[in-house]
């Protein structure tokens, strides 16, 4: 079938509606000292997935040296109540157990997850985070397992010797949480830990 001019442009405007209904999803939740934070709704959850971004006066290797170690995560992790890396399967590839703090009258939330860490050739390094069940470890009384989680963090190498950061995840916290806090949540996450990464990485 021969294609005309007017067909070609046709199926451009369409691809071009598409990915502009795409983009639209996301909208802007915060945008604060550097932090912009978007939300997009999921089917069938209470909780948004969220998208943070900031840039930093900072190295790639400089930012994994928190990413990737669980044990400073109280000090900079929104909420995070305690983390411990659980089993090392090789530099780029890990388990995590983290329990996280929640508004009241929400209870704790905790998970397993496994991390995978990749780089490409332009310089840009993402960790992949999802749940897992491949090592056994029970709940504290009174806190909520979180039954899937997804996550990213990646790491984009700047000119000027500056880093932009993105933290995005959509999680399905269990049990029952009010919209309220749901709403909270998602913008407090990205927004207060990406700022104290920043801080962490830019202040002696």
């Amino acid at each position: 079938m021969k294609l005309t001019k007017q067909t070609i442009f046709q199926v451009i405007f369409l691809i071009l509606n598409v990915q502009a209904l795409a983009a639209a999803d996301w909208e802007l939740a915060k945008n604060k000292n550097g932090v912009v934070v978007h939300t997009r709704e999921v089917e069938n959850s209470p909780l948004k997935e969220f998208r943070g971004k900031v840039v930093i006066q900072a190295s790639t290797d400089e930012a994994l040296a928190l990413i990737t170690n669980p044990s400073t995560y109280t000090t900079w992790l929104h909420d995070c109540k305690s983390a411990e890396k659980l089993k090392t399967n090789s530099k780029n590839e890990w388990y995590v157990y983290l329990l996280n703090g929640a508004p009241w009258p929400v209870s704790n939330r905790d998970v397993i997850f496994k991390a995978n860490l990749s780089s490409d050739d332009k310089g840009t390094t993402t960790i992949q985070m999802k749940e897992s069940s491949d090592i056994s470890r029970p709940s504290p009384s009174g806190v909520v397992r979180i039954p899937r989680i997804r996550g990213t963090w990646m790491i984009k190498q700047m000119e000027e010797g500056k880093i932009e950061v993105v933290y995005q995840a959509h999680t399905d916290p269990g049990g029952s949480i009010p919209e309220f806090a749901a709403n909270l949540v998602v913008v407090d996450i990205p927004y207060n830990t990406l700022l104290n990464l920043k801080n962490k990485l830019t202040k002696p």
